[in-house]
Parts: structure tokens; sequence; C-alpha cells
């Protein structure tokens, strides 16, 4: 395991457990804002579209081949139904 590596797993493995409740903020917003204006199968595509379009892409220190959805090297993003 080179040095970059090593870093980076003991970083993963240093990180508490966390939530971020980004996904659920931006699609509580996006349905609150359009339902009952779409069919249900568009209302999930455009909802998709809305997170792409605004969640933040999180880049860590000497991660600059890859990113993340979520604010850190171990945070859980609930996902609502």
């Amino acid at each position: 395991m080179n040095t970059r590596t090593a870093k980076l797993r003991q970083e993963s493995l240093d990180a508490l457990p966390a939530l971020s409740g980004e996904r659920a903020d931006l699609i509580t917003a996006f349905y609150q804002g359009n339902l009952g204006k779409h069919s249900v199968p568009v209302m999930r595509a455009l909802a998709f579209q809305h997170l792409c379009e605004h969640k933040t892409l999180w880049l860590g220190t000497g991660n600059s081949s890859w990113g993340s959805v979520v604010p850190g090297p171990r945070p859980c993003p609930p996902t609502p139904n």
C-alpha cells in the first residue's frame, strides 16, 4: 500500500460515522415545491435531476481522482422513500 492510500485509509478508519441530511433536505424542498405538478415517475426523475444539480460534491485532501456524495470520509446519507 502506498503512502497516499495508507493515509486515506487511516483517515477513513479514524473518522466517526455521521449522518448527512443534505439529500433529505433537497428532496423535501423539491417535493414541497412541485407536488401534484407531474406524474409520480416524472416527479422521481425530476427529483433525481434536482439532486444531481444541487448536491454538494466533497473532495477531501489528497482525493484528486474521486469524489463523494457525502461531506466526509464516513458520513451516511439517509435516503427518504
